[in-house]
């Protein structure tokens, strides 16, 4: 986490499997284009061989990173289940996980005026420091993540994996409140729904004066208040995008965007219970 270095970041897991209602969403998938190219479907992505993904993996730092972490003797494991559940994992040589990600590759209908874009989905990413003694910090973790060079290292492989795939982008699903912080304060993604973003900024001004930790773990067990019509606050899924190019996000983070997220803005608007 950038405000807490060491921590993991658990996106959507295999528990979860997207148990939400799709028409929840904000962007949507083309299901004619949901399949890889089928002349490569044996590529990480589609694009990429076993070698050519362990390259990318080590010239991102990665994996130097997660030796600096103190682990030292490491094995890569690759699996490409189906075209949209693409993964690979880290682990010590006793075969105990300690980074996993699962990544496919899709066109989006995005909104405003932009059309389809290819985007590199980002469906669960986990870090596991199973030599830390310390309790897991965060609503959603087992263990402890493994630091923020870790992170940084992470953040060049996905931006690698853009490119080597021949993507316009990036996009996420957070499942937490402190994933969503993540991904904006790291890798600069941004919610595609105004209102979505609004509630995400209006739940910020109760920082730094709540601890992410401490505000994570009270959203997700209930304790800020909605004091627009006084009810508990549900945390809602909502895209999060990053878009290659200036001219693709001024189509989507438009003038109408920035001002449907003004208009929405409630300032004081969350009350945190202790």
């Amino acid at each position: 986490m950038i405000c807490s270095p060491g921590d993991q970041v658990i996106l959507m897991d295999q528990k979860s499997k997207k148990d939400f209602n799709l028409e929840d969403l904000d962007i949507s998938s083309l299901d004619e284009d949901l399949h890889l190219d089928l002349e490569r479907a044996d590529h990480f992505l589609g694009h990429l061989t076993r070698l050519e993904l362990e390259r990318l993996i080590h010239q991102s730092g990665l994996m130097r990173s997660i030796k600096r972490a103190g682990y030292q003797d490491l094995e890569l494991g690759v699996e490409l289940l189906s075209p949209q559940d693409h993964r690979f994992w880290i682990q010590t040589v006793q075969g105990e996980k300690i980074y996993f990600i699962r990544l496919k590759a899709r066109h989006y209908k995005m909104s405003g005026q932009l059309g389809a874009r290819k985007l590199l989905s980002i469906d669960w990413v986990e870090t596991r420091n199973i030599h830390s003694a310390r309790a897991p910090g965060f609503p959603g973790q087992q263990k402890p993540g493994l630091g923020f060079a870790v992170m940084m290292a992470q953040k060049r492989m996905l931006a690698a994996l853009v490119a080597a795939i021949h993507a316009d982008g990036g996009v996420t699903v957070p499942e937490y409140f402190h994933d969503a912080i993540m991904f904006k304060n790291i890798f600069h993604f941004r919610f595609v729904n105004p209102v979505k973003a609004a509630l995400f900024a209006d739940l910020q001004d109760l920082m730094p004066a709540i601890r992410l930790r401490e505000l994570s773990h009270a959203i997700h067990a209930g304790r800020v208040i909605d004091m627009v019509d006084n009810t508990v606050f549900q945390w809602s899924y909502g895209e999060m995008v990053l878009l290659n190019t200036e001219e693709d996000s001024q189509l989507v983070f438009d003038a109408d965007f920035v001002r449907l997220v003004a208009t929405n803005r409630v300032p004081g608007r969350f009350q945190y219970v202790s």
